[in-house]
């Protein structure tokens, strides 16, 4: 009880400090002029909004693929997007905010091919309606490096903390059974469950900007993404074609190394 306690209260000033920069990081990003704190950095090269897109490759639990493992989440490379912004108040350093969508399907041939082997003689068909997500609000300090002749090339290495909210995957199982010649078949479905409560997540990672212009940036980056402790699915229901419902609970770890492809605006007044 104590610890279900802690928890809260921790999740709770996270998510108190996650607020208070998205309160305070607009403000930021849309100074015109002198900006909210000093400095000597011109005022277009300030702030930033960016959004991208890229891959999620699956490690752990998560990626386990072992229908003997109960916390086995059978997922696969799946798609992350990425909408953010940042505002450098020191000449290196600086703080951002973002909100993305980390997206992993399951490999659904292991569900079949797991339950064909416990009931030999029938044969199983398994689609997936939704796979694993996660959903991410966060904030951070990021470094600003500039490097190369015309310093167009930019290096950001990055830490950012942030609270999740987390989706079960969705799918349906259909088993067939032939006896003397005749084809019998009951259904079933897994609904989406929903984590109980946001969980502490983390993104450590690095990039590159390359400059295309006195606006506009392109950008290449990779990040480690880990859940701070395990996302909980409760009263999660599975019905069978007949009305029959099975209730279970389970468990997920997201962790995640990520490649990414994106966009960038610079903020303020352009410099001539």
């Amino acid at each position: 009880m104590r610890t279900s306690n802690l928890k809260a209260k921790i999740n709770g000033t996270l998510f108190t400090l996650i607020i208070l920069l998205f309160t305070i990081l607009p403000r930021l990003l849309f100074s015109q002029n002198e900006g909210v704190i000093k400095s000597d950095i011109p005022s277009d090269k300030k702030g930033f909004l960016l959004v991208s897109i890229g891959v999620n490759m699956p490690l752990g639990n998560l990626a386990d693929s072992d229908m003997k493992n109960p916390d086995a989440g059978l997922a696969k490379t799946g798609l992350d997007f990425r909408f953010g912004g940042g505002y450098r108040i020191l000449k290196n350093w600086g703080l951002m905010g973002q909100i993305s969508s980390h997206m992993f399907p399951i490999d659904v041939q292991k569900i079949a091919d797991y339950m064909a082997k416990q009931d030999p003689g029938i044969s199983y068909s398994v689609t997936s309606n939704t796979g694993w997500q996660l959903i991410n609000l966060s904030e951070g300090v990021f470094g600003y490096f500039p490097f190369g002749k015309e310093k167009k090339l930019i290096f950001m290495p990055k830490v950012i903390i942030g609270l999740s909210v987390s989706t079960s995957p969705s799918y349906s199982i259909t088993a067939y059974n032939k006896s003397n010649g005749v084809t019998s078949s009951v259904s079933g479905n897994q609904d989406i469950g929903v984590s109980e409560s946001p969980i502490f997540t983390y993104l450590l990672g690095a990039g590159v900007n390359y400059n295309i212009g006195k606006r506009f940036y392109i950008l290449a980056n990779i990040d480690y993404l880990g859940s701070g402790s395990d996302f909980f699915y409760k009263n999660v229901v599975f019905e069978l074609s007949d009305g029959t419902k099975y209730v279970t609970d389970f468990k997920m770890n997201f962790k995640s190394f990520n490649t990414i492809l994106g966009f960038g605006l610079r903020l303020g007044k352009s410099s001539k």
